[in-house]
């Protein structure tokens, strides 16, 4: 595995050049309840985050007339491989109470965590200590994203979440068009949500001699979800959710 300083210079390099806005920014950290199956916590987290920030976007625009709205979201796995987010936005006081309340599922509308799943903290205006926040989370999920090892019989072990991200194809991070935009244009780069398949294999499988149809044929047909000792087929697994 590259070292993470390999992310910081190679992967994410832009953001020493994004000029972030020096607004009061707070990071929100958004966690899941293990009620919800593993499947549907990768499969449904973008849909999820997507709709906390409209309820977001439309609770501004009507109580304070507010147009732009900035924010950065990055989705880390946690130990159990279970993903939560982390969200650095800026905007004018809202109770924690109110943000847990748009933090749910709108096909059932049932809080996506406990109230204590949802934390709120102040960073400021201070830009550099924004980038930093930024460059540590995602470099960290970046790193978890690649993880991967070896076992002694030479077969190739990858996290679940990453076998998870890659079939459900959720983006490695989220930014506002806004931003998005700013970063474009600071920096002349080419900003990426998720890494395609084939990045992955040519940048760490290839190396290790494995033929693309061997690692194709792991990843979607053979591929595996091990959990507290079980093993699933993925394409049982799949089948089972949307069948």
């Amino acid at each position: 595995m590259p070292k993470l300083r390999y992310f910081r210079r190679n992967h994410y390099a832009w953001l020493k050049h994004l000029e972030i806005p020096k607004l009061n920014w707070v990071l929100i950290t958004l966690t899941l309840s293990r009620d919800i199956s593993i499947q549907d916590a990768w499969a449904y987290i973008g849909t999820w985050l997507s709709d906390f920030l409209r309820r977001f976007r439309v609770y501004l625009k009507k109580k304070y007339g507010i147009e732009q709205f900035l924010y950065f979201a990055v989705p880390e796995p946690h130990q159990d491989d279970y993903p939560h987010i982390h969200l650095l936005v800026s905007f004018p006081f809202v109770k924690v109470e109110q943000i847990h309340k748009w933090w749910k599922d709108t096909r059932t509308g049932k809080s996506l965590s406990a109230f204590q799943g949802v934390d709120v903290q102040f960073i400021g205006r201070d830009t550099e200590k924004i980038k930093a926040y930024l460059l540590k989370y995602l470099v960290k999920s970046h790193h978890k994203y690649w993880s991967f090892s070896i076992s002694s019989d030479g077969q190739v072990r990858v996290r679940l979440s990453t076998l998870l991200m890659w079939y459900f194809r959720v983006r490695l991070f989220f930014m506002s068009r806004l931003l998005k935009r700013v970063a474009l244009q600071t920096s002349q780069a080419s900003l990426y949500g998720f890494v395609p398949i084939s990045t992955l294999y040519r940048a760490y499988y290839k190396p290790l001699g494995i033929a693309f149809s061997e690692f194709y044929r792991c990843f979607y047909d053979c591929g595996a979800l091990e959990k507290d000792g079980l093993l699933f087929s993925l394409s049982k697994v799949f089948r089972n959710m949307y069948s």
